[in-house]
């Protein structure tokens, strides 16, 4: 039995080696980092290893993944290319809303 340590090393070690690669050819590390993550865990569902209780552990550290790329993004954008289509993100936001 892989217990939850285990499970997290693997996907965050297998993720960063995918994320240089794609870091090197594709530019973007957070698609080797969703890659690795997707592999891995289909890899220790295919082995017959419970992922539900990792999933429920690291509940927190993906939710903040998801603000650190979202930082990042903003970065990557710049502030001109924000400030000039601020109106669009707005509405999108703003109707984004009811949805969720």
């Amino acid at each position: 039995m892989v217990d939850v340590v285990t499970q997290a090393f693997a996907i965050l070690f297998v993720g960063a080696i995918l994320g240089w690669v794609f870091e090197k050819s594709v530019y973007s590390t957070f698609i080797g980092y969703l890659l690795g993550g997707l592999l891995v865990s289909l890899l220790f569902v295919n082995l017959g290893v419970d992922v539900s209780a990792l999933f429920n552990e690291v509940s927190f550290l993906s939710n903040l993944g998801i603000v650190i790329f979202s930082f990042e993004m903003g970065l990557f954008m710049g502030i001109e290319s924000i400030l000039k289509n601020l109106n669009k993100i707005l509405v999108i936001e703003l109707s984004s809303y009811p949805v969720l």
